[in-house]
């Protein structure tokens, strides 16, 4: 597998997964008087994409430690989770875009680039895997 794509993947689901704990750079304005109402489970959401992330990393640096084949059974998971931690807030970030116009852009694009980033991954490393049995 690529290995930067990885790390940037891991990276990246951080900043994700920071951007809903720490800051409020990512407003939900657009939800009304309901805004406030969904923190919790922002907050739980926030907290997965972080441990997922800082696992991808953790994987990728163990990786002369474990087996080869275990490595990437494990990465191939972790990134497959990653994945699908980013299409519930894609989606609703489209659906804010949709309500209220330029609003929710900042959301489509960093879940939108870590999915990207994810399938990259995946691409990048089913060419490396072809090459390898041709």
């Amino acid at each position: 597998m690529k290995r930067t794509f990885i790390a940037l993947a891991g990276w990246v689901s951080i900043i994700a997964g920071l951007a809903y704990i720490g800051t409020t750079w990512l407003g939900a304005d657009f939800l009304g008087m309901e805004a406030g109402s969904e923190r919790q489970t922002v907050r739980f959401w926030g907290i997965c994409s972080i441990v997922a992330g800082i696992s991808l990393l953790g994987l990728l640096l163990s990786r002369r430690l474990m087996k080869d084949a275990a490595n990437d059974g494990l990465l191939i998971v972790t990134l497959a989770a990653i994945f699908l931690f980013q299409v519930p807030p894609f989606g609703l970030w489209l659906l804010g875009f949709i309500a209220s116009g330029y609003t929710a852009i900042m959301g489509i694009i960093i879940h939108g680039a870590l999915m990207a980033i994810v399938c990259l991954t995946f691409v990048f490393s089913r060419n490396s895997l072809v090459r390898e049995v041709a």
